[in-house]
């Protein structure tokens, strides 16, 4: 996210013990300590060469604890039962239902890839995280989760917001029993806005400005699940063309409906200085938008999943990604994102991408990079 300003919802109105709103935090880029970024090479984050999901996940799928003091505050407000419906759960799905169905009995072998670089950041706030795609029967039993999320904060310590929002997804995805892997999707960002959320009390109970994006998937026999909060996206990459299946929670989307109904002109609503901010995010007391797919999603041979931070979407186009994804070898993440750096964009975000290929069982001997 654009965080020089913040990102955060006009719209958010919780009200601060010096009068100001969430919407009025400016992340001051010229702030600037001399605190040293944690250790946080166990989680995929924290480096700014590449990082790899082999070494940041346990065989167990579980994140290693960091080896940083700082711990989290204890748990202040009940969490609500995971399994109950999300309410003003906003679920959107771009591919038509004909196409999911056709496509449902499709036997494939997942290839996984992943990259991250710090960019022109002092800290790396984004952090990511595969399930072990390595052992068959935990694949078979529970498929591959994905996730990804881009911190915030600033000097509040976006990283931890984003570290902690993944390792409860895979804490989750460890234990999770049965195959209602939407259900478990949507229960599990419930868990992790609520601990990110407590994260933003400090001690003394004071409240910090922080909070996360996040996009996670599961797939499983041929299938995908997943949801999304926040500005980090997941695309489908298929015959050649690139689906954005999430649409980012900023503010653009109300002044666009404002613009429909004549209430501002389409210069101003380009033009808004808070067009960018989000609107929805983990961190907040209750989730005011959460994007899923209604129907799982069938994969197919040739197909891949990109999920990606801001930092990237920022610095390619959409042709520039899918001139990538169509090559098909290699470690396309990787490559998306030194195809983002060569633009040196001038304070470019920290970047991640994750990309999971589907190959015909049949074909695919080896894993991916």
């Amino acid at each position: 996210m654009k965080k020089q300003n913040a990102h955060f919802s006009s719209a958010d109105s919780r009200d601060r013990k010096d009068g100001s709103k969430v919407s009025d935090l400016k992340n001051d880029q010229a702030q600037k300590n001399s605190r040293e970024p944690k250790d946080t090479s166990n989680i995929g984050s924290g480096k700014m060469e590449a990082t790899r999901a082999e070494e940041a996940v346990k065989e167990t799928g579980e994140i290693k604890k960091s080896q940083s003091s700082d711990k989290a505050p204890e748990k202040s407000m009940p969490v609500k039962d995971p399994n109950a419906p999300v309410e003003g759960l906003v679920e959107a799905s771009e591919l038509d239902r004909e196409d999911v169905v056709a496509l449902t009995t499709e036997k494939l072998k997942l290839v996984p890839s992943n990259y991250q670089h710090l960019g022109d950041r002092e800290r790396q706030e984004d952090s990511f995280a595969f399930s072990d795609f390595t052992d068959n029967n935990l694949v078979k039993q529970k498929g591959v989760l994905a996730v990804v999320a881009d911190g915030m904060g600033g000097l509040a310590r976006g990283d931890r917001a984003s570290q902690l929002a993944v390792r409860v997804f895979l804490r989750e995805h460890s234990h999770l029993e049965g195959i209602d892997f939407g259900q478990f999707l949507k229960s599990t960002i419930i868990r992790a806005n609520y601990a990110v959320f407590d994260l933003a009390l400090d001690r003394s109970g004071r409240e910090i400005d922080l909070g996360t994006t996040l996009v996670a998937a599961v797939v499983h026999s041929g299938k995908m699940y997943w949801v999304a909060v926040g500005d980090s996206l997941i695309y489908l990459y298929r015959n050649g063309l690139l689906k954005q299946l999430n649409r980012e929670h900023i503010y653009a989307n109300q002044l666009k409906v404002e613009v429909e109904n004549g209430l501002i002109s389409k210069k101003e609503a380009d033009k808004h200085p808070e067009r960018d901010y989000l609107t929805s995010y983990l961190g907040l007391p209750g989730l005011n938008e959460v994007a899923s797919n209604p129907e799982p999603l069938a994969l197919k041979a040739g197909d891949a999943v990109l999920l990606c931070t801001d930092g990237l979407t920022n610095s390619l186009s959409e042709d520039e990604m899918t001139a990538v994804l169509r090559r098909e070898v290699g470690n396309l993440a990787e490559e998306l994102v030194d195809k983002a750096l060569e633009k040196q964009k001038k304070h470019q975000d920290n970047i991640t991408a994750l990309v999971i290929s589907c190959k015909p069982a049949e074909l695919s001997k080896g894993g991916g990079k």
